[in-house]
């Protein structure tokens, strides 16, 4: 915010020839504190104290910013105002007794409409599920300070803040931008929070056979995209879709979500297809509390076994008895 220095330069004069004598003359000068330029066009109202002295006038600064006036000789030694607005309607008032010493000086300071004012504050920004990247595009003189408030009473000076918010809810986001010459400006911008969609993957993680079905879901029922990645550089969308592996091995099968108010979720599972050429098969026979197993299992030799009976007992044999 620039400033104004009122400079009341108070000059006093008792003048020799008639046509002087009978006057009071006080001038005064208007300065913007920041270019020490003058200022043209600055109200100043000047006002007798005492009741009995009826003096009350407003001068306007002239180009030099200078502003002067005066007053019958034969008044009396009074108290006088002189009172300037600030750029904020507020009176700002200094005092001086007239007449009084040659030479003696009065001060104000102030603010005042008429400093340019060019700084802009400005943003957008994007967003990913509850979180959002900022681009500031603010403008003004440098260096410029940022005051960020998210509407979660969290705040933020950073230039490019990022933001997480942690609860669903329209935030009102507003930045304050102020620049080397005072000059300070706000924008606010709503933005929406939506419930979470995080992904979810239903499927045989363990296959027997390369054709595998997949069902998605989310949290959110406004879901408008379902994309899946195999994990062998197929892709298919979709809520629900079945693939078939191209031969055996472990893939990263990953869903992605998107809602219509653009919130996303990724997960991803491993899926582990098995070899198609082995099989297991078997058949029991019982005699009291003994059990048989026949093994009709096919593959490639050799073939490995593992038995579990289900009472926490096993076997490696390819034709136990239990």
């Amino acid at each position: 915010m620039k400033q104004l220095i009122i400079l009341i330069l108070f000059l006093l004069s008792c003048l020799w020839s008639k046509a002087q004598v009978g006057s009071t003359y006080f001038c005064g000068v208007v300065k913007d504190s920041l270019t020490n330029a003058p200022a043209a066009g600055v109200a100043v109202v000047v006002k007798s104290v005492d009741p009995g002295v009826s003096y009350n006038k407003v001068i306007i600064t002239n180009p030099n910013g200078v502003f002067c006036d005066t007053l019958p000789y034969n008044l009396p030694t009074t108290l006088y105002t002189f009172t300037v607005t600030d750029c904020n309607g507020n009176p700002i008032t200094a005092q001086q007794y007239i007449p009084s010493r040659l030479n003696q000086r009065l001060e104000i300071s102030v603010c005042t409409r008429s400093t340019p004012r060019n700084c802009q504050a400005n943003f957008s920004y994007q967003q990913l599920g509850n979180t959002i990247a900022i681009v500031n595009q603010s403008q003004g003189a440098q260096p410029l300070t940022y005051s960020w408030y998210f509407g979660d009473n969290t705040t933020s000076s950073e230039m490019h803040p990022v933001k997480t918010f942690e609860n669903p809810g329209i935030y009102s986001v507003c930045l304050t931008v102020r620049d080397a010459n005072g000059c300070s400006n706000t924008k606010c911008d709503a933005v929406r929070i939506t419930a979470s969609c995080n992904a979810i993957i239903n499927a045989d993680t363990l296959s027997n056979t390369s054709t595998v079905t997949f069902q998605g879901y989310s949290q959110a029922s406004n879901v408008s995209v379902w994309m899946w990645e195999f994990g062998n550089g197929q892709r298919a969308t979709g809520q629900v879709v079945t693939h078939t592996f191209p031969s055996p091995g472990t893939y990263n099968v990953c869903l992605t979500v998107v809602t219509t108010d653009m919130c996303t979720s990724r997960t991803c599972s491993r899926v582990t297809i098995r070899n198609n050429n082995c099989r297991a098969d078997f058949e029991s026979f019982r005699q009291g509390n003994t059990v048989g197993f026949e093994n009709f299992s096919q593959g490639a030799a050799p073939i490995t076994y593992t038995w579990d009976f289900g009472d926490g007992t096993t076997s490696n044999e390819p034709y136990p008895t239990k």
